[in-house]
C-alpha cells in the first residue's frame, strides 16, 4: 500500500511525503526513512521505496521544504528568511515522531543522499538514540567554492534580496563537476543518459537555488562536516558510506572515505564504506542502480533483527 500525506513544516510550508507499505507481511522489518539531495523531491526515490517495499520494509520518503511541492511561498530552492538547518532538523524529528507510533516495534533506519545525508549526519548528533543506522549516499566531506564566488552568493543576496536565482552561477558550478566526466552540465550526476534526458525535461527538480538557498546549502555542509559533529555522533549507531569513483562532486571517492576515517576516529563500532566503480554522483540512477539496492538490502538484513 502506497500513500501520501502532509505535515505543516517549522519552516511554515506543508511539507508532502508518501508511506510505502509491505501488501503482506507478518511483522515490519524496518523503517527507512529517505531523504533527497539537491535538486531532488520525494518523486525520484519511487522505484527504490517499491523495491524496499517488496521486500518486507515500510519506507517513509519526504520532500525537504522549498522542493518538489513543498514550497515556501511558492518558491522553488528557497529555505524562507530563518535558520534553514534549524528548521530542516525539527521537520525531520517532526516526521520520525509521526511514524513512530505506527510502527512501534520496528528499528528505524534513514537513508540520504548528498545534501540528504549532511543532514541525516547533523541529525544523528542531536537524535541519534531514536535510530539504529544511516546509509550515507554520495556524502560530501566539504563543498568549497573560491572566496570570491562565495562572496558573490553573499553580495547578491544582500543587493538583490535573499531569493534571487544566479541560474548562470549555477551553470557554471554544474558544468565545473561534469567536465571532469563528460560535455553535459548535468553529466556529474550519472552515466545513464536516459536519466540525464529525463532530468533535464523535470522542472520540478532542475531549477537554480535563491542566493539564500545556495549559502544555506554551503553552510550546512560545512556543519556536518566539524569535528564537533563527528564527535557528538554516537558510536552505537551503524553507519554503511556509499559513494562513486566517478563523482567529481565527491572527489572520486575521497570525501567518502575521509568521512569513513573521521568516524572511524570517533570509534564508531559498526562502520562499512563501499566505492563503486565507475559511478559518478545519483548513484540511485545509475546503470548498476540494483546493486546500490542489493547492496543496502543485504546491509539492513543483517541488522534487523525478526
Amino acid at each position: 500500500m502506497i500513500s501520501e500525506e502532509t505535515y505543516t513544516s517549522s519552516l511554515h510550508t506543508h511539507v508532502h511525503f508518501r508511506i510505502y507499505e509491505p501488501k503482506i507481511v507478518l511483522r515490519i522489518k524496518a523503517v527507512l526513512f529517505v531523504h533527497h539531495d539537491l535538486g531532488e523531491d520525494l518523486e525520484r526515490y519511487d522505484h527504490f521505496a517499491k523495491w524496499m517495499q517488496n521486500k518486507g520494509y515500510v519506507v517513509v520518503v519526504s520532500d525537504f521544504a522549498g522542493h518538489g511541492r513543498s514550497l515556501i511561498d511558492f518558491e522553488q530552492g528557497y529555505f524562507g528568511e530563518g535558520d534553514a538547518m534549524e528548521g530542516l532538523l525539527k521537520d525531520m524529528h517532526h516526521l520520525q515522531q509521526v511514524i513512530m507510533p505506527r510502527y512501534p516495534e520496528a528499528l528505524h533506519f534513514y537513508i540520504g543522499m548528498g545534501f540528504g545525508a549532511s543532514l541525516i549526519r547533523l541529525y544523528a548528533t542531536r537524535f541519534g538514540d531514536f535510530f539504529q543506522g544511516m546509509i550515507l549516499l554520495s556524502p560530501a566531506h566539504n563543498i568549497s567554492f573560491s572566496h570570491t564566488g562565495t562572496l558573490r552568493f553573499q553580495l547578491e543576496k544582500m543587493v538583490r534580496g535573499s531569493r534571487y536565482r544566479a541560474e548562470k552561477r549555477m551553470e557554471i558550478i554544474r558544468r565545473r563537476f561534469a567536465k571532469k566526466v563528460g560535455k553535459n552540465q548535468f553529466d556529474y550526476l550519472t552515466s545513464n543518459q536516459k536519466e540525464i534526458e529525463l532530468y533535464e525535461k523535470d522542472t520540478v527538480n532542475n531549477f537554480p537555488y535563491t542566493a539564500k538557498g545556495f549559502l544555506d546549502v554551503l553552510h550546512i555542509n560545512k556543519m556536518a562536516n566539524l569535528p564537533t559533529t563527528i564527535e557528538a555522533t554516537p558510536d552505537y549507531l551503524s553507519i554503511y558510506l556509499l559513494s562513486g569513483k566517478d563523482d567529481p562532486v565527491t572527489r572520486f571517492g575521497k570525501d567518502a572515505q575521509k568521512i569513513y576515517e573521521d568516524y572511524r576516529n570517533r570509534g564508531i563500532k559498526d562502520l562499512t564504506i563501499k566505492v563503486y566503480e565507475k559511478s559518478r554522483h545519483a548513484l540511485m540512477k545509475e546503470e548498476n542502480k540494483i546493486d546500490v539496492y542489493n547492496d543496502i538490502y543485504h546491509w539492513l538484513e543483517e541488522r534487523c533483527f525478526y
